[in-house]
């Protein structure tokens, strides 16, 4: 699969906030690993206003329903935000990179507009290109290099899944963003 040019992709939240990530997955438990999950805080009914999903690049916004939407980026990339609330961007406009999209559902009805399942407020981000998920290995978030090497979904373990950015290794949890 192919990867992004690494300037391309920030981390889906604001500057200088760390927020938690979860080991890659994939749709339906399906390879290319080509999803994160990425949370601020609370559980079910917490306030999220102040937590904010961002354009991970500039492009057009596509609205998929009340709690997703995709921004299409250069080069047949896209990146897709699932699990939102309080969409702030109109379908077709053109976003920014690092332009407020939504915050992410404190309600699991609202987070479940088009099904599947979660266990708390946070964005499910996924990266495509040409339509197609596409694997998160050797993609550059922020200027971390991920490596996603596991064996199955949500892996987490530090051995094969991971983030390298100054020449120091992060494991799932929180990670800064940096740009």
């Amino acid at each position: 699969m192919a990867v992004p040019s690494s300037t391309l992709l920030r981390l889906p939240y604001a500057t200088d906030l760390s927020w938690r990530i979860g080991g890659p997955h994939g749709s339906g438990g399906v390879k290319p690993y080509s999803s994160l999950d990425m949370s601020n805080s609370g559980g079910w009914g917490s306030v999220q206003s102040s937590n904010w999903v961002r354009a991970s690049a500039a492009g057009t916004f596509v609205k998929d329903s009340s709690c997703s939407g995709s921004v299409v980026h250069s080069d047949g990339w896209s990146t897709s935000y699932y699990h939102l609330e309080n969409i702030q961007i109109q379908d077709g406009a053109t976003v920014t990179r690092g332009q407020r999209i939504a915050n992410p559902a404190n309600d699991i009805d609202q987070a479940l507009c088009q099904g599947g399942s979660s266990t708390g407020p946070h964005v499910h981000w996924t990266l495509r290109r040409n339509g197609s998920r596409n694997t998160l290995d050797g993609v550059r978030l922020s200027g971390y290099r991920i490596t996603s090497q596991g064996t199955s979904n949500y892996d987490d373990n530090c051995s094969r899944f991971y983030l390298v950015k100054g020449g120091v290794t992060y494991c799932t949890g929180r990670i800064k963003n940096t740009l």
